[in-house]
């Protein structure tokens, strides 16, 4: 009997303690779910931060950055709309300039993506998300030297986010440079991360690394004996078991992803040299 009245009054003062929540104690809840992964519970935060303040630039952003994520290709426009709410109540927070920038990059809209991504930086040099998605902008137009230099900035503001590390292995996977890769990403998982994104970030880094390096491999494969077939296979088993690994911790729709466009073209590029096609299209 007494274990069930200190069981309700526990939960009394749990709701409680949530009701007195301000709208940045409940994005701050919103952002620890968010590096969690919990992108459901990370949105829900994030509103019971709008009721209490409909302007509060940090939970427009976060709220939309939790949508964007999410994958679903119909959520980014309201993602869209969130950042740029974001940026009309508060011109000097980088966060909506940062979403509209990653938004425009991933559509492939370089130009665009720079000049809001800039207007980040210039408002939050420090800021380690802002230094990653610049650094990723420069990565994509092979500007490595760049984007080594703001991936280096930000494991150096933020060492406790080991995830980072993966965008400096990025930079060496561009270069060829496999080992080196490899040692980044080990470095960022011996390291502490943000949450269980952010060791996601690491596994699916990872994975990219061994599927390029057999992509790389394959361009050389002479015949089904040639030894580095073998290695590019193991290579790519090695990448599907660490996708495994990511879609186990809750990332299906990322370990999807890239088996379809990365992982399935050169499995059967893999298989076609394994069976003595050397005329199957390379990846």
């Amino acid at each position: 009997m007494r274990r069930a009245a200190l069981g309700v009054a526990a939960a009394l003062l749990v709701l409680a303690v949530s009701g007195c929540r301000t709208a940045a104690g409940w994005t701050e809840v919103g952002d620890e779910h968010l590096r969690a992964g919990r992108l459901v519970e990370a949105e829900q935060a994030y509103n019971r931060a709008l009721q209490r303040d409909p302007h509060h630039v940090q939970a427009v952003y976060g709220k939309g950055w939790a949508l964007y994520i999410s994958g679903h290709e119909e959520l980014a426009p309201p993602a869209r709309q969130l950042f740029q709410r974001a940026i009309d109540y508060d011109a000097d927070y980088w966060g909506g300039y940062r979403g509209i920038g990653v938004l425009l990059m991933d559509q492939g809209k370089v130009m665009a993506s720079e000049q809001y991504l800039r207007q980040a930086y210039d408002r939050a040099p420090n800021e380690p998300t802002v230094l990653s998605s610049l650094g990723q902008l420069y990565l994509r137009a092979g500007r490595l030297e760049e984007a080594e230099g703001l991936f280096a900035g930000a494991v150096q503001v933020a060492p406790e986010r080991g995830e980072l590390r993966r965008y400096l292995a990025d930079v060496a996977v561009a270069r060829g440079d496999w080992d080196a890769a490899l040692e980044q990403i080990a470095l960022g998982r011996d390291g502490s991360v943000s949450g269980r994104r952010g060791l996601g970030v690491l596994i699916e880094g990872e994975a990219l690394v061994h599927a390029e390096r057999s992509r790389a491999l394959l361009r050389d494969v002479e015949g089904p004996d040639d030894p580095r077939l073998v290695d590019a296979l193991q290579g790519l088993a090695t990448a599907d078991t660490l996708l495994d690994e990511a879609a186990r911790m809750g990332f299906e729709t990322e370990a999807a992803r890239l088996r379809t466009s990365v992982l399935a073209p050169l499995e059967r590029r893999a298989e076609g040299l394994s069976a003595g096609d050397g005329a199957t299209p390379q990846p």
